[in-house]
């Protein structure tokens, strides 16, 4: 009896399964806030902020950053 996969694709998923078990997921701490919530029904709720990345080679900016709720 012949086995279906061939040993091609057998040995190509053995390198991915190999590859994708020594990735590395990193990440920050939750964001901290004061916000008390959603304003409720009917309310609107508008932030608006800006932000600035500056390094020795570039400065970048980005405004404005608006969240309406």
């Amino acid at each position: 009896m012949r086995c279906p996969v061939s040993p091609g694709a057998t040995l190509l998923l053995l390198l991915i399964l190999t590859l994708t078990g020594s990735a590395v997921a990193g990440g920050g701490p939750p964001m901290l806030t004061d916000d008390p919530g959603t304003p409720g029904d009917g309310r609107w709720e508008i932030n608006l902020a800006a932000l600035v990345n500056h390094s020795a080679v570039q400065t970048v900016r980005q405004l404005p950053l608006v969240d309406l709720n």
